[in-house]
């Protein structure tokens, strides 16, 4: 099994000779697979975070720009399968 590896530091600082302040950190051996794990997560949290905020936007603007135009927002794992808008073409935004 492949860990990667992290340094133990070890830090004295002196005066007159005599350690002062002895600072030790502890370093637990973290396996790759734990890595990836933890990448796959970020991933996956920064993913679902671009859809609900596509889709609350999308609300939003649909409220705010096109009311008018009949249209079933789609549930918000459409979002998260694809994060973008999904609003209608016809329905124009007007940015800010």
């Amino acid at each position: 099994m492949k860990t990667a590896s992290l340094l133990l530091a070890i830090a004295t600082l002196a005066g007159d000779g005599d350690p002062s302040v002895n600072l030790t950190v502890e370093v637990e051996q973290v396996t790759t697979s734990e890595v990836e794990d933890c990448r796959n997560g970020v991933s996956d949290l920064r993913n679902d975070t671009a859809a609900l905020e596509y889709f609350l936007q999308d609300k939003k603007n649909h409220r705010d720009y096109c009311p008018r135009i009949q249209w079933d927002q789609p549930e918000l794992k459409v979002y998260k399968e694809e994060p973008k808008s999904h609003l209608p073409e016809e329905c124009e935004v007007k940015e800010d």
